[in-house]
C-alpha cells in the first residue's frame, strides 16, 4: 500500500534527463561511502541534492548527517530498477499511475499533462514534472519511445507496475505530508525568539549575496572561527568565488548583518555563536530560520502562497515597515530561498507551498499582513537606496535565465543602466531592439547604444540566439554609436563574431557587479562609455580603482584624525598623517593627497575638522558629518530622478 505522503514533486539533479538515474546512484553512493564525483565538489550543489532527494524514500528523513534509508541502501547495492521503481512510486504522485497510463496505450508528453491535470487534479502548469518522470521512468526501462513523440510501456514496465499498487484519481490528489522539521539548534531558535519579542529588530533590505550563497556563508565563518583579518578574509573570499573584491566586502557585510560573524578588534572578525550553530547544520532550512529573525517578510510568504502564486502577487500583499517598499525582486528571492528548502515548488512560472513549507512558516514568529494588494502600486524606492542596488543586481542574474519571461530581462537591464546614471529606455517588441541607452554630459549626447538582452535558461547564450544583422540594423535605425549584447555568460565563437562585428559584449554577473560599485564609488558618464566600447572595458576598472582609492584615502585620514586627535582633541599636520600612511598597502599616498582630503574635510559644507595654521583637528563625530553629508546627497537624488 503507499504511503499517504506522497510528494508531487519528482527530483531532477544535475547532468540532463539521460543521467537522473546514474546520478541517484552517485549522490547514495557519496553519502553511503564517501566516495568523490566532480559534481559533488560543490556544496551548494550537494545541499541541492539534498533537497531534490528528500522524500524519495531512499534517504531517512531529517537525518544529521544524512543517512540511506533500507530501500536506499538495498538499491544501491544490486541496482535493480525495479527495486529503484517502487521506492519512487510509494513516495512519488503520479508516478506508477503514469506508467499505467503509458502501459494502457502510447501517449505524448501533452496527454499525460492532461491526465495529470484532470484525472489527479495535481494543477501542474508546464510539462516539467511529467518529464521528469519520463526521464526516470525511461532510465529504468520501464518506459520507451514509441516514435512521433509518443511513449509506451515496455514488458519490464508491465512487470514492474505488477509489484505495487496504484491509487485512484481521487485519492492521488496531494495531501499533507506526515513530516517532522529537522531540530532547531538552541542558537537559532534564541535569534527567533529575540526577533518574536522586538520585530523591529527585523529589516526590509536584504544585503548582496554571491550567487553561491550557503557555500559562502559556511566558506567565510570556518575562516573566521578562530579570528580573521577583514582585509584578508575580503581578499581570500573574491579569489575564492570569483567576486570583485567590493563584492566581497558587500557580502561579508550582510554576512555580519545576519549575526553570523561579529568584529573582535578594527580590523579582526570572529564567527558568533549563532554562527557556529549555523556551521554544524549549514541547511537551507537553517539559513531560512536565521533570515527570517533578521529580515522582515520571509516565512510570511508561506500563508500567502496559498491564495495566489506568482512573486509579484505575494509582493503585493505583504506588508513592510518603514517608508520604503522594496522591489518585487526581493520577494522572489525569498521565494527560492524556500525552493531551495524543498519549502515551496515550482510549477512553470508559478508557486505554491509545500506541506514542509507551512511546517516551517508554523514554527517562525510572522508579522501581522494585510492579504491584499498595496494600494500605492509603486514597488520601486524613489531614491537609490542599498536595497534597490542589490535587489536589482539580484534581480539580474535570475532573470538572465529565466528564458519564459524575457521582457523580465529586458525590464531589468533597462532600471540597471538608469541607475548607472543614464537615459534608458526600454523598446522591445518584434523587429526591435530591447533597450536604447543614451550617455549624456548635461545637454551633450556622449553616445547612443542599442541594448539586446538574451535569456538562457542553461545559463549560456548560444551561437544561434544572436542576430548580428539585426542588431547592426538596430543600431541604423537608433542611429546608434555603439552595439551591447546582454546575456548570463556566451558560449561557442560569439566572442570572436562579436569582437568582428564591433559588439560588445557584457554578462549579467558584470552588470550586476557594476551596479553594486557605481554605489559606493560612482562612474561619470564619460567614464562609462568605455562600457560599450568592448577594447576599453579596462579603463572603466582603472577608472573605479582610481576613485576607490580616494575613497580609502578619505577613510584612513578620518581614522589618523579619531586616533590622534578626538573631538576637540590636538591638531595634527598632514606630515603627521603621511609618516602614518606612506607605508600602508595600496595607498601610499604623497603629502599633497592627504593636504587635499583635508581641506575637503575642513570645508564649511562638510564642517568635519578645523584648520589652525596648518594643523587640522577633528570638530565634530564623523557619524554627525555622515548626517550633513547623507542630506546633501539626498538634495541631489531628488534633483537627479
Amino acid at each position: 500500500m503507499t504511503g499517504t505522503g506522497r510528494r508531487s514533486t519528482a527530483p531532477s539533479l544535475p547532468g540532463g534527463a539521460d543521467l537522473q538515474i546514474v546520478r541517484i546512484g552517485e549522490y547514495l553512493d557519496w553519502v553511503a561511502n564517501g566516495t568523490s564525483y566532480g559534481w559533488l565538489s560543490d556544496e551548494q550543489v550537494q545541499a541541492d541534492a539534498l533537497v531534490q532527494l528528500r522524500g524519495t524514500g531512499l534517504l531517512v528523513a531529517g537525518s544529521r548527517p544524512v543517512r540511506l534509508t533500507t530501500e536506499g541502501a538495498q538499491w544501491l547495492a544490486t541496482r535493480d530498477p525495479a527495486e529503484l521503481f517502487r521506492a519512487l512510486h510509494a513516495n512519488i504522485l503520479y508516478f506508477g499511475e503514469m506508467l499505467s497510463l503509458l502501459i494502457e496505450r502510447e501517449r505524448r508528453v501533452e496527454e499525460l499533462l492532461d491526465e495529470a491535470n484532470t484525472r489527479f487534479q495535481l494543477g501542474w502548469r508546464s510539462a516539467d514534472q511529467v518529464r521528469r518522470r519520463l526521464a526516470l521512468l525511461t532510465q529504468l526501462s520501464l518506459v520507451e519511445e514509441a516514435g512521433e513523440r509518443r511513449h509506451r510501456g515496455t514488458p519490464a514496465g508491465i512487470a514492474a507496475l505488477a509489484t505495487v499498487e496504484l491509487q485512484d484519481a481521487v485519492s492521488a490528489a496531494p495531501r499533507e505530508l506526515e513530516l517532522e522539521l529537522p531540530a532547531m539548534p538552541d542558537e537559532i531558535h534564541e535569534h527567533l525568539e529575540l526577533a518574536r519579542a522586538d520585530p523591529g529588530r527585523r529589516v526590509a533590505a536584504i544585503g548582496y549575496f554571491p550567487q553561491d550563497r550557503l557555500a559562502f556563508i559556511s566558506y567565510v565563518l570556518r575562516v573566521a572561527s578562530n579570528g580573521a583579518d577583514l582585509g584578508e578574509l575580503t581578499s581570500d573570499a573574491a579569489e575564492r568565488f570569483s567576486i570583485a573584491a567590493s563584492s566581497a566586502r558587500s557580502a561579508l557585510n550582510t554576512v555580519k548583518q545576519l549575526g553570523l560573524i561579529g568584529y573582535t578588534g578594527r580590523t579582526e572578525v570572529t564567527t558568533t555563536p549563532l554562527g557556529h550553530a549555523w556551521l554544524e547544520v549549514p541547511s537551507a532550512l537553517n539559513f531560512i530560520r536565521i533570515a527570517h529573525a533578521r529580515y522582515q517578510c520571509v516565512g510570511e510568504v508561506i500563508p500567502l502562497l496559498a491564495s495566489v502564486d506568482s512573486s509579484a502577487s505575494v509582493h503585493r500583499r505583504l506588508t513592510f515597515a518603514g517608508e520604503r517598499v522594496p522591489h518585487q525582486s526581493r520577494t522572489a528571492t525569498v521565494i527560492r530561498w524556500f525552493i531551495e528548502a524543498g519549502g515551496v515548488e515550482e510549477i512553470g512560472s508559478r508557486y505554491r507551498a509545500t506541506a514542509f513549507g507551512r511546517l516551517i512558516s508554523d514554527e517562525l514568529p510572522l508579522s501581522q499582513m494585510s492579504g491584499q494588494p498595496s494600494d500605492s502600486g509603486a514597488q520601486v524606492p524613489v531614491l537609490p537606496e542599498e536595497n534597490e542596488f542589490h535587489s536589482l543586481a539580484r534581480e539580474l542574474v535570475e532573470a538572465s535565465t529565466d528564458s519564459a519571461e524575457p521582457g523580465r530581462f529586458e525590464a531589468a537591464a533597462a532600471q540597471a543602466f538608469q541607475l548607472l546614471g543614464l537615459h534608458a529606455k526600454r523598446v522591445g517588441g518584434p523587429g526591435s531592439t530591447d533597450v536604447v541607452v543614451e550617455v549624456r554630459a548635461g545637454f551633450e549626447l556622449l553616445a547612443r547604444v542599442v541594448v539586446d538582452t538574451k535569456s538562457a535558461a542553461s545559463g549560456e547564450v548560444q551561437e544561434s540566439a544572436v542576430s548580428f544583422n539585426s542588431i547592426s540594423d538596430h543600431a541604423k535605425k537608433h542611429s546608434a554609436d555603439y552595439k551591447l549584447v546582454v546575456g548570463p555568460s556566451f558560449g561557442g565563437r560569439l566572442a570572436k563574431w562579436a569582437s568582428e562585428q564591433g559588439i560588445a559584449l557584457l554578462t549579467a554577473e558584470d552588470l550586476a557587479e557594476m551596479l553594486l560599485k557605481h554605489r559606493e564609488t560612482p562612474w561619470s558618464p564619460g567614464e562609462l562609455v568605455n562600457l560599450f566600447a568592448g577594447g576599453a572595458r579596462a579603463e572603466i576598472e582603472a577608472a573605479y580603482e582610481t576613485s576607490e582609492r580616494q575613497r580609502s584615502l578619505v577613510a584612513a585620514v578620518l581614522e589618523e584624525l579619531v586616533l590622534e586627535t578626538g573631538e576637540g582633541g590636538e591638531s595634527i599636520t598632514p606630515r603627521d598623517i603621511y609618516r602614518a600612511l606612506r607605508k600602508q598597502a595600496g595607498l601610499s599616498p604623497t603629502e599633497g593627497e592627504i593636504r587635499e582630503v583635508l581641506e575637503f574635510l575642513a570645508a564649511p559644507i562638510v564642517g568635519a575638522v578645523r584648520e589652525d595654521r596648518g594643523s587640522f583637528a577633528l570638530v565634530e563625530s564623523p557619524s554627525t558629518t555622515g548626517l550633513r553629508l547623507r542630506g546633501l546627497a539626498r538634495v541631489f537624488d531628488s534633483r537627479g530622478r
